[in-house]
């Protein structure tokens, strides 16, 4: 028990440390992009000139980011290889989810390297809502949960549905697509639009059914997950698609943000509002059900 504890602390600590070096990249990078955006104001002329720099310079602090990323997770693996086994976890057998854990068994991130993706960035940045839709068939058990080695296959898959043929690359989602997506997967599995409200989204979770939301994270939880080193995104990533796949016992939202480090989330009531608030006309949602 002793040396297992031990193990444990160790990782905590190296996921710290993982943390503060992320944290200290994307500082420096809010450094620069806010250096960036000054000069833009005092030099309009040198604006294709710095956004040419900007982009070089944000692939190079991503290649650092992940390349940290990879090496923390080589030491916290071969420490978790020290651990005992896991004892099994009782499953939902699909049905209501009310906890991270149970959650997290469908997590995944729209791209790599995380501890929920280890593939890397093989088709772009704008698969967030595929991403959201592996993550409720999976909980929903439409498709098999994903595993860090499946997860872009997984997403590239789900893509692949939504558009109705063959991709190779990422790009943004319509409502339509994702709906056509979700009811092209089979397994008696069916999603419609649904009008994006707390009272629609109590009523179809307390049904057993899951979320895909769309709307604006930043200010709801992004920045603050940002600020911790637990987001993929340094800054705004806009319009975005999320899921929701149950409520906690004191009634917050798991959320899944394909966007998030550390798994599904739990959020309240009005982080759900201001998601929806900030995107005005491009809030959404989708109902996503398992035909008994």
């Amino acid at each position: 028990m002793k040396v297992a504890a031990n193990v444990t602390k160790q990782i905590h600590h190296l996921e710290s440390l993982e943390h503060a070096a992320v944290a200290k990249l994307d500082a420096e990078q809010q450094q620069f992009d806010s250096a960036v955006k000054t000069l833009e104001k005092e030099e309009p002329s040198m604006k294709p000139t710095l956004a040419k720099t900007a982009k070089s310079v944000d692939h190079k602090f991503s290649v650092e980011r992940s390349a940290i990323e990879a090496k923390f997770k080589h030491a916290i693996d071969a420490l978790k290889a020290q651990q005992p086994p896991a004892k099994p976890q009782p499953t939902s057998s699909h049905g209501k989810i009310n906890t991270v854990a149970e959650a997290n068994k469908s997590f995944l991130t729209q791209w790599g390297r995380t501890r929920f993706n280890s593939s890397g960035v093989p088709y772009g940045f704008k698969d967030c809502a595929p991403t959201s839709s592996v993550m409720v068939a999976a909980s929903l058990g439409l498709m098999k949960a994903p595993t860090p080695g499946t997860a872009e296959k997984d997403i590239d898959h789900m893509r692949d549905l939504e558009r109705g043929h063959n991709t190779n690359v990422s790009s943004a989602t319509s409502s339509k697509q994702l709906v056509n997506g979700l009811n092209a997967l089979g397994g008696a599995g069916t999603a419609r639009l649904e009008q994006p409200s707390l009272k629609n989204l109590d009523h179809l979770l307390a049904d057993g059914h899951r979320a895909v939301i769309m709307g604006h994270p930043w200010r709801a939880w992004g920045d603050s997950l940002m600020k911790q080193g637990h987001y993929l995104n340094h800054r705004d990533p806009g319009e975005h698609a999320c899921c929701i796949v149950g409520k906690t016992a004191d009634g917050h939202y798991l959320m899944g943000d394909p966007l998030s480090k550390r798994g599904f989330i739990e959020v309240t009531d009005k982080q759900v509002e201001e998601f929806w608030h900030d995107a005005g006309r491009g809030a959404g949602m989708v109902d996503v059900r398992k035909v008994k």
